[in-house]
């Protein structure tokens, strides 16, 4: 079986897998790679126009750090028999005659028999395609309608994007490209949507206490035990060794509950992984610095706190957590309770 198919057959398999889940996070979709990480990221839709105007679907294109995921879904009766994709950092390096771009050349190519309704490419990443580049890609497809007895009734071929290739016949371009900005994505959490119990526990070690879950489902990112916890609302009182119905939210959520909406809680994050405890600084020195970059801690800070927070306001806007990095997940409490949030590594 050719490479290109090969690959394009094992994303099919875990991307359509994973999009069943739906979307997690309102600003686009989650997908697990079930390999290192999750990754929020964000799609880039197209519609893939047949002929010069028939809307026979769409082509979704989005980016891992590792991966560029280029995915054509056909939409009512209409199929794919032919797929071809193309994916460049200049517009001139897509194989073109004359302007007009040419499939039979492109990099990814496949014959769907039996035809099929979604596919996806799943290309690595390769030297130059950094976050912010624009790259161009070209994707064409052959696309035929059926009726109810399977039988075609028509045959076009589809191309996606806003922009046209200058060959061709001016009057009615068909050739369409993308252009698409290889983007910055960071790493995220999988919650349980329902409540959870929650309860804190004044063995803390290197940190303000820990915070025990019980009644965590199978399938996510915590699960039923005792976590490093942290106080994430400064003068509301704790309640020890009670047991709390909570919700989950990762602090990296664009759409957090209106009381947690901070935007301190990415440089809270850079401060989870930097806290220089094995230099000396001490987990009352972490807890400061975080009331503090969230606005909470009105008082002097001590020396160490000063440094994790100078570190976090220097460094924080140009860092992402990656593989191995800890993400606050804020405990959701009744409000005249205080809502820690617990240290998790997806």
């Amino acid at each position: 079986m050719p490479r290109t198919r090969l690959l394009a057959l094992l994303a099919i398999a875990v991307v359509a897998g994973l999009m069943v889940t739906g979307c997690k996070n309102p600003i686009g979709l989650t997908e697990d790679t079930r390999i290192t990480s999750h990754w929020v990221y964000e799609p880039e839709v197209y519609t893939n126009w047949a002929g010069s105007n028939i809307d026979v679907g769409t082509v979704t294109v989005w980016n891992t750090p590792e991966t560029l995921y280029i995915k054509y879904d056909m939409t009512g009766n209409w199929w794919l028999e032919e797929t071809h994709a193309h994916v460049a950092l200049k517009l001139k390096d897509i194989p073109q005659r004359y302007g007009v771009p040419t499939p039979d050349r492109f990099e990814f190519k496949d014959d769907w028999h039996p035809r099929v309704k979604t596919c996806t490419y799943a290309i690595p990443v390769r030297k130059g395609w950094n976050v912010g580049v624009n790259l161009y890609m070209a994707t064409h497809s052959v696309v035929v309608k059926v009726d109810r007895r399977g039988r075609v009734t028509q045959r076009e071929e589809g191309w996606a994007g806003p922009y046209f290739f200058s060959g061709g016949n001016l009057c009615c371009h068909k050739e369409r490209y993308i252009k698409y900005e290889f983007k910055e994505v960071y790493k995220d959490v999988t919650l349980p949507t329902g409540t959870v119990q929650m309860r804190v526990n004044l063995d803390g070690g290197n940190s303000q206490f820990t915070v025990e879950l019980k009644g965590v489902p199978d399938g996510f990112d915590v699960w039923d035990a005792n976590w490093v916890g942290w106080c994430g609302e400064h003068g509301i009182k704790s309640q020890y060794n009670t047991w709390f119905d909570v919700t989950l939210v990762s602090s990296q959520d664009p759409n957090l509950p209106e009381r947690f909406q901070n935007a301190g809680w990415h440089k809270v994050n850079y401060l989870l992984n930097h806290k220089h405890m094995e230099d000396g600084s001490t987990f009352v020195d972490v807890q400061i610095a975080a009331w503090y970059l969230l606005g909470q801690w009105q008082k002097s800070l001590g020396s160490w706190s000063q440094t994790l927070v100078d570190e976090a306001n220097a460094n924080a806007g140009s860092w992402q957590p990656a593989k191995g990095d800890w993400i606050a997940v804020i405990c959701v409490t009744p409000t005249e309770v205080q809502a820690p949030f617990i240290e998790v590594d997806p």
